[in-house]
């Protein structure tokens, strides 16, 4: 809204563009706009000259095949400009004096889900988050600094199972990763496409189950001991 009150104003709009991204140090990587000839105005100029970027062509196309006019999300890629930095964005079309154009704000994917990932320190839970398309976008296995193996259900393993494990029914709750058994599960986000997945290997859940069930057991024998013991001297009388 701010950019379509500018006006048609190259050095106004790059100014805003420069704003947005110093207001959010750390979570914008790159910021464009995209006017309705191709002109594009980014917050990394000479460096969009030498390389380009082909998903702000991609994504001006989106915007506009549909009367939808909100913002929508790309698939996860690696941008040339952020530097090599694996990256999603975000993208909306705007009306400049009539005109069409779009803006696009590419994200640090790493700063936006380290919140969520890295809180999640269970050595024995694997926590991921999936894009639409099927892509791996992050896992708790990208924020710790014990090896991979050893902690968490690694990325490597994960990203080859991801398309078994996509294509199970809705309803299904186990399935095998890397020749062990794991019971997962999902929730979608119907505003981002996104779905985070939470996998904890099968051994490991009935390892600390079995302890409290023989607990459970144990206090039902008592129990029924104690009641059997109540009976007896019940009916005696």
């Amino acid at each position: 809204d701010a950019l379509a009150a500018i006006g048609n104003d190259p050095e106004a709009i790059l100014n805003a563009l420069d704003g947005s991204k110093n207001s959010n140090p750390g979570k914008l990587l790159t910021v464009y706009f995209v006017f309705e000839d191709g002109t594009t105005l980014c917050t990394r100029a000479p460096a969009f000259e030498v390389f380009g970027n082909r998903y702000v062509k991609d994504c001006y196309e989106l915007a506009y095949q549909s009367s939808y006019r909100g913002i929508r999300w790309t698939e996860p890629y690696i941008s040339p400009l952020s530097p090599l930095t694996r990256t999603i964005a975000l993208y909306k079309p705007v009306l400049l004096d009539g005109s069409r154009a779009m803006v696009m704000m590419e994200i640090n994917l790493s700063a936006m889900l380290s919140s969520i990932l890295r809180a999640t320190n269970d050595a024995s839970i694997t926590w991921s988050v999936v894009s639409a398309g099927g892509q791996l976008v992050a896992t708790s296995d990208d924020y710790t600094s014990v090896v991979s193996d050893y902690k968490q259900l690694s990325r490597s393993a994960l990203e080859a199972a991801l398309p078994d494990v996509i294509s199970l029914p809705v309803s299904a709750s186990q399935c095998s990763i890397d020749g062990n058994d794991y019971l997962f599960y999902r929730e979608s986000n119907v505003c981002i496409d996104w779905t985070l997945y939470t996998f904890v290997k099968t051994s490991r859940l009935y390892a600390a189950v079995r302890p409290m069930i023989a607990k459970i057991l144990m206090i039902g024998a008592l129990h029924l001991l104690m009641l059997s013991l109540l009976i007896a001297m019940l009916s005696g009388r």
